[in-house]
C-alpha cells in the first residue's frame, strides 16, 4: 500500500480507507440492513476493495 500523496495531498492509505467506507455503505444500503452489522460489512468491504 502506497503512502504517497496525490495532487490533493491524500495518501494511498487514506484513499483505500475512503474506498472501504464507501463500499461498506453501499453494501449496507443494498441490503437495507435493519440490524447493526457494521463490522461484518466493513470486513466485506475490505475484501472487495483489496481484491
Amino acid at each position: 500500500m502506497s503512502n504517497e500523496t496525490d495532487e490533493r495531498g491524500v495518501s494511498g492509505q487514506e484513499q483505500t480507507e475512503d474506498a472501504i467506507r464507501l463500499t461498506a455503505y453501499f453494501i449496507w444500503e443494498s441490503k437495507r440492513s435493519l440490524s447493526s452489522r457494521d463490522l461484518e460489512e466493513r470486513l466485506e468491504a475490505e475484501e472487495f476493495v483489496n481484491i
